[in-house]
Protein backbone atom coordinates (compact mmCIF):
# COMPACT_ATOMS: atom_id res chain seq x y z
CA UNK A 1 0.00 0.00 0.00
CA UNK A 2 2.66 2.50 1.02
CA UNK A 3 0.43 4.54 3.36
CA UNK A 4 0.45 2.04 6.25
CA UNK A 5 3.12 -0.29 7.61
CA UNK A 6 3.44 -3.87 6.36
CA UNK A 7 1.88 -5.32 9.53
CA UNK A 8 -1.18 -3.06 9.29
CA UNK A 9 -1.48 -3.81 5.59
CA UNK A 10 -1.59 -7.52 6.37
CA UNK A 11 -4.22 -7.02 9.09
CA UNK A 12 -6.41 -4.84 6.89
CA UNK A 13 -6.27 -7.37 4.03
CA UNK A 14 -6.68 -10.43 6.24
CA UNK A 15 -9.14 -12.94 4.73
CA UNK A 16 -12.44 -12.94 6.63
CA UNK A 17 -15.56 -14.99 6.02
CA UNK A 18 -18.62 -12.80 6.66
CA UNK A 19 -22.37 -13.18 6.71
CA UNK A 20 -23.65 -11.79 3.42
CA UNK A 21 -26.75 -10.46 5.19
CA UNK A 22 -25.17 -8.36 7.96
CA UNK A 23 -21.40 -8.51 7.24
CA UNK A 24 -20.61 -9.91 10.68
CA UNK A 25 -17.54 -12.16 10.77
CA UNK A 26 -18.45 -15.84 10.81
CA UNK A 27 -16.53 -18.18 13.08
CA UNK A 28 -15.67 -21.61 11.77
CA UNK A 29 -18.64 -23.07 13.64
CA UNK A 30 -21.06 -20.43 12.37
CA UNK A 31 -19.74 -20.75 8.84
CA UNK A 32 -20.33 -24.49 8.92
CA UNK A 33 -23.90 -23.96 10.16
CA UNK A 34 -24.72 -21.11 7.78
CA UNK A 35 -26.61 -21.94 4.61
CA UNK A 36 -25.48 -21.00 1.09
CA UNK A 37 -27.31 -18.06 -0.43
CA UNK A 38 -27.73 -18.68 -4.13
CA UNK A 39 -28.63 -15.05 -4.77
CA UNK A 40 -25.10 -13.80 -4.13
CA UNK A 41 -22.10 -14.67 -6.28
CA UNK A 42 -18.78 -15.28 -4.55
CA UNK A 43 -15.17 -14.80 -5.42
CA UNK A 44 -12.56 -17.54 -5.44
CA UNK A 45 -9.58 -15.42 -6.41
CA UNK A 46 -6.56 -14.94 -4.19
CA UNK A 47 -6.73 -11.77 -2.08
CA UNK A 48 -4.60 -8.98 -3.49
CA UNK A 49 -2.94 -6.07 -1.74
CA UNK A 50 -4.74 -2.80 -2.39
CA UNK A 51 -3.17 -0.48 -4.97
CA UNK A 52 -2.47 3.08 -3.97
CA UNK A 53 -4.83 4.70 -6.48
CA UNK A 54 -8.56 4.19 -5.94
CA UNK A 55 -9.12 4.65 -9.67
CA UNK A 56 -7.36 1.35 -10.31
CA UNK A 57 -9.33 -1.92 -10.36
CA UNK A 58 -10.22 -2.92 -6.79
CA UNK A 59 -8.49 -5.84 -5.07
CA UNK A 60 -10.36 -9.09 -4.75
CA UNK A 61 -12.13 -10.23 -1.61
CA UNK A 62 -11.06 -13.30 0.36
CA UNK A 63 -12.10 -16.65 -1.08
CA UNK A 64 -15.16 -18.29 0.43
CA UNK A 65 -17.01 -21.39 -0.72
CA UNK A 66 -20.45 -19.84 -1.05
CA UNK A 67 -22.20 -16.72 0.13
CA UNK A 68 -23.63 -17.51 3.54
CA UNK A 69 -26.03 -15.96 6.01
CA UNK A 70 -26.00 -16.28 9.77
CA UNK A 71 -29.00 -17.68 11.61
CA UNK A 72 -30.42 -14.26 12.42
CA UNK A 73 -30.29 -13.11 8.80
CA UNK A 74 -31.91 -16.34 7.66
CA UNK A 75 -34.82 -15.84 10.04
CA UNK A 76 -35.39 -12.07 9.71
CA UNK A 77 -36.31 -10.21 6.51
CA UNK A 78 -33.90 -7.47 5.46
CA UNK A 79 -34.28 -4.42 3.20
CA UNK A 80 -30.80 -5.00 1.75
CA UNK A 81 -29.86 -7.57 -0.86
CA UNK A 82 -26.48 -8.04 0.79
CA UNK A 83 -24.07 -6.35 3.19
CA UNK A 84 -20.30 -6.14 2.85
CA UNK A 85 -17.49 -4.64 4.94
CA UNK A 86 -13.82 -4.05 4.20
CA UNK A 87 -12.49 -4.84 7.67
CA UNK A 88 -13.43 -5.14 11.33
CA UNK A 89 -13.76 -2.02 13.45
CA UNK A 90 -10.65 -2.91 15.42
CA UNK A 91 -6.99 -1.90 15.33
CA UNK A 92 -5.60 -0.69 13.02
CA UNK A 93 -8.73 -0.04 10.95
CA UNK A 94 -10.64 1.74 13.70
CA UNK A 95 -7.93 4.38 14.01
CA UNK A 96 -8.01 5.04 10.28
CA UNK A 97 -11.80 5.43 10.35
CA UNK A 98 -11.60 7.81 13.32
CA UNK A 99 -8.91 9.88 11.63
CA UNK A 100 -11.06 10.22 8.52
CA UNK A 101 -14.25 10.89 10.44
CA UNK A 102 -13.17 13.16 13.28
CA UNK A 103 -9.69 14.51 12.54
CA UNK A 104 -10.12 16.10 9.10
CA UNK A 105 -7.90 13.43 7.50
CA UNK A 106 -9.85 13.37 4.25
CA UNK A 107 -6.70 12.38 2.34
CA UNK A 108 -7.23 8.91 3.80
CA UNK A 109 -10.45 8.55 1.82
CA UNK A 110 -8.62 7.63 -1.40
CA UNK A 111 -6.67 4.61 -0.11
CA UNK A 112 -9.58 3.55 2.09
CA UNK A 113 -11.87 3.64 -0.94
CA UNK A 114 -9.63 1.01 -2.53
CA UNK A 115 -10.24 -1.29 0.44
CA UNK A 116 -13.94 -0.45 0.32
CA UNK A 117 -14.25 -1.41 -3.34
CA UNK A 118 -12.32 -4.58 -2.66
CA UNK A 119 -14.92 -5.68 -0.11
CA UNK A 120 -17.34 -6.39 -2.95
CA UNK A 121 -16.98 -9.96 -4.21
CA UNK A 122 -16.16 -10.44 -7.86
CA UNK A 123 -19.79 -11.14 -8.70
CA UNK A 124 -20.72 -7.68 -7.34
CA UNK A 125 -17.78 -5.69 -8.67
CA UNK A 126 -17.85 -3.98 -12.03
CA UNK A 127 -15.39 -4.92 -14.79
CA UNK A 128 -12.09 -3.14 -15.22
CA UNK A 129 -12.84 0.53 -15.84
CA UNK A 130 -10.30 0.52 -18.68
CA UNK A 131 -12.45 -1.89 -20.69
CA UNK A 132 -14.61 -0.22 -23.32
CA UNK A 133 -17.25 -2.88 -22.69
CA UNK A 134 -17.38 -2.23 -18.95
CA UNK A 135 -20.82 -1.53 -17.58
CA UNK A 136 -21.44 -0.08 -14.10
CA UNK A 137 -22.54 -2.72 -11.63
CA UNK A 138 -24.80 -0.25 -9.78
CA UNK A 139 -27.11 2.42 -11.16
CA UNK A 140 -26.16 4.80 -8.36
CA UNK A 141 -23.80 4.83 -5.38
CA UNK A 142 -25.15 6.78 -2.42
CA UNK A 143 -23.57 7.85 0.88
CA UNK A 144 -25.42 7.75 4.16
CA UNK A 145 -26.24 11.45 4.65
CA UNK A 146 -25.43 13.49 7.72
CA UNK A 147 -27.83 16.02 9.15
CA UNK A 148 -27.12 19.55 7.86
CA UNK A 149 -26.03 20.73 11.31
CA UNK A 150 -23.60 17.84 11.81
CA UNK A 151 -22.15 18.25 8.34
CA UNK A 152 -21.63 21.97 8.92
CA UNK A 153 -19.91 21.22 12.22
CA UNK A 154 -17.64 18.55 10.73
CA UNK A 155 -17.12 20.32 7.43
CA UNK A 156 -17.70 17.25 5.28
CA UNK A 157 -19.50 13.92 5.09
CA UNK A 158 -16.97 11.12 5.50
CA UNK A 159 -19.17 8.63 3.64
CA UNK A 160 -19.39 10.95 0.64
CA UNK A 161 -15.60 11.36 0.71
CA UNK A 162 -15.36 7.58 0.30
CA UNK A 163 -18.11 7.31 -2.32
CA UNK A 164 -16.68 9.94 -4.65
CA UNK A 165 -13.33 8.15 -4.67
CA UNK A 166 -14.65 4.71 -5.57
CA UNK A 167 -13.69 3.37 -9.02
CA UNK A 168 -16.03 4.87 -11.65
CA UNK A 169 -16.65 1.38 -13.04
CA UNK A 170 -18.74 0.54 -9.99
CA UNK A 171 -21.31 3.18 -10.90
CA UNK A 172 -21.98 6.92 -10.62
CA UNK A 173 -21.56 8.60 -7.25
CA UNK A 174 -24.73 10.56 -6.44
CA UNK A 175 -25.10 13.31 -3.87
CA UNK A 176 -28.40 14.42 -2.31
CA UNK A 177 -30.49 11.51 -3.57
CA UNK A 178 -30.97 10.39 0.02
CA UNK A 179 -31.21 13.11 2.69
CA UNK A 180 -31.67 13.42 6.43
CA UNK A 181 -35.02 14.83 7.46
CA UNK A 182 -34.07 15.58 11.07
CA UNK A 183 -31.19 15.63 13.49
CA UNK A 184 -30.66 12.43 15.43
CA UNK A 185 -28.61 11.59 18.47
CA UNK A 186 -25.22 10.09 17.72
CA UNK A 187 -25.58 6.35 17.26
CA UNK A 188 -22.27 5.90 19.07
CA UNK A 189 -23.79 7.17 22.30
CA UNK A 190 -26.81 4.85 22.23
CA UNK A 191 -27.23 1.24 23.34
CA UNK A 192 -27.92 -1.22 20.56
CA UNK A 193 -31.58 -1.54 21.53
CA UNK A 194 -32.26 2.17 20.91
CA UNK A 195 -30.38 2.68 17.64
CA UNK A 196 -33.18 1.49 15.37
CA UNK A 197 -35.69 3.82 17.02
CA UNK A 198 -33.23 6.72 16.83
CA UNK A 199 -33.00 6.63 13.02
CA UNK A 200 -36.59 5.62 12.26
CA UNK A 201 -38.04 8.22 9.90
CA UNK A 202 -34.76 10.13 9.66
CA UNK A 203 -34.29 9.70 5.89
CA UNK A 204 -36.11 10.79 2.76
CA UNK A 205 -35.58 10.24 -0.96
CA UNK A 206 -35.66 13.39 -3.08
CA UNK A 207 -34.71 11.98 -6.48
CA UNK A 208 -36.28 9.19 -8.49
CA UNK A 209 -34.82 5.77 -7.66
CA UNK A 210 -37.55 3.59 -9.20
CA UNK A 211 -36.21 0.29 -10.55
CA UNK A 212 -32.60 1.23 -9.77
CA UNK A 213 -29.97 -1.03 -8.24
CA UNK A 214 -28.27 1.02 -5.54
CA UNK A 215 -25.06 0.72 -3.53
CA UNK A 216 -25.41 2.40 -0.13
CA UNK A 217 -22.16 3.32 1.65
CA UNK A 218 -21.39 4.13 5.28
CA UNK A 219 -18.15 4.38 7.21
CA UNK A 220 -19.03 2.04 10.10
CA UNK A 221 -21.72 -0.61 10.49
CA UNK A 222 -22.42 -1.52 14.11
CA UNK A 223 -25.95 -2.91 14.42
CA UNK A 224 -26.94 -2.08 10.86
CA UNK A 225 -29.76 0.17 12.07
CA UNK A 226 -28.70 3.21 10.02
CA UNK A 227 -27.98 1.36 6.79
CA UNK A 228 -31.09 -0.79 7.06
CA UNK A 229 -33.40 2.16 7.77
CA UNK A 230 -31.97 4.08 4.82
CA UNK A 231 -32.35 0.99 2.63
CA UNK A 232 -35.94 0.54 3.79
CA UNK A 233 -36.77 4.10 2.70
CA UNK A 234 -35.06 3.59 -0.67
CA UNK A 235 -36.93 0.35 -1.30
CA UNK A 236 -40.21 2.01 -0.34
CA UNK A 237 -39.41 4.70 -2.93
CA UNK A 238 -39.17 2.00 -5.59
CA UNK A 239 -35.51 0.96 -5.70
CA UNK A 240 -35.10 -2.49 -7.24
CA UNK A 241 -32.36 -3.44 -4.79
CA UNK A 242 -30.05 -1.92 -2.20
CA UNK A 243 -26.64 -3.35 -1.36
CA UNK A 244 -25.01 -2.10 1.84
CA UNK A 245 -21.26 -1.46 1.92
CA UNK A 246 -19.37 -0.35 5.03
CA UNK A 247 -15.72 0.46 5.47
CA UNK A 248 -15.66 -1.16 8.92
CA UNK A 249 -17.92 -3.62 10.73
CA UNK A 250 -18.09 -3.77 14.50
CA UNK A 251 -17.59 -7.47 15.31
Amino acid sequence: MGWVCADCEHRLNRPQLRCVGCALPLTAALAAAAKPDALQATNTDTPAAAPRDASQPPPQTPPQPAATRCGRCLSEPSPVAASYAAFDYAAPGDRLVQALKFNQRTALAAPLAVLLAGALPSGEAAPDASSCAAQPRFDRILPIPLSPSRERSRGYNQSWELVRRLPPALGPACWQTLVRTRDTASQMALPHTERERNVRGAFAVQRDVADLHLLLVDDVMTTGATLFEAARVLRKAGAASVTALALARTP
